[in-house]
């Protein structure tokens, strides 16, 4: 007889249980980014045992949220080190301008550079 609650056939098969999977498939995430896996990995585990392409289309659903929320916060990331790129220039040229220290417009010109081989790099 199968138990269906502690141990249910469409979670056991080729002899690793899905929740030790999923137990080490996300150890290093947290909150929704380690949901939205332990999820898509589940459906794939049944997608053959239980409810097949249903269990296909949820996994996709999960998969497409992480990706959706993990992009936001590439996003955001990007839009704070330009933010700090823009603010590191204009504070050395400001300083540069009202003190006349030349490393001041050194330590500006070396941020752009660093800056242009940022975005050379995305391109």
């Amino acid at each position: 007889m199968t138990d269906n609650v502690n141990h249910p056939k469409h979670y056991t098969q080729g002899g690793v249980e899905c929740i030790d999977a999923l137990a080490a498939a996300t150890i290093n995430l947290q909150g929704l980014d380690a949901v939205c896996t332990a999820n898509a990995i589940k459906y794939l585990w049944r997608w053959g045992q239980k409810n097949g392409v249903e269990d296909l289309k949820k996994a996709r659903w999960y998969i497409d949220k992480l990706v959706k929320e993990n992009e936001v916060v590439e996003d955001k990331t990007q839009a704070e080190e330009k933010q700090f790129f823009m603010t590191a220039v204009h504070y050395n040229l400001n300083m540069w301008r009202d003190s006349g220290d030349v490393d001041y417009l050194y330590k500006a010109i070396a941020y752009i550079k660093a800056q242009i081989g940022v975005e050379e790099k995305e391109a």
